[in-house]
């Protein structure tokens, strides 16, 4: 998770806004990766209510 530098998050209201951002600090280190929330009309199942794209840039080995 500390190579992510980019999330973008897909809702399906943005009233899930706080949400996430309470949830981010458990899984990402400080600072969090540059994030972008976009509401949607739906998703490709009618249950699903968020989605997340994730960008890494691995270190070199």
């Amino acid at each position: 998770m500390t190579d992510i530098c980019r999330v973008d998050v897909y809702v399906k209201d943005t009233r899930w806004f706080d949400t996430v951002h309470r949830v981010r600090p458990a899984y990402f280190p400080d600072p969090p990766p540059a994030s972008t929330m976009v509401e949607v009309v739906g998703f490709t199942h009618p249950d699903y209510l968020i989605e997340t794209n994730a960008s890494a840039v691995l270190p070199e080995i």
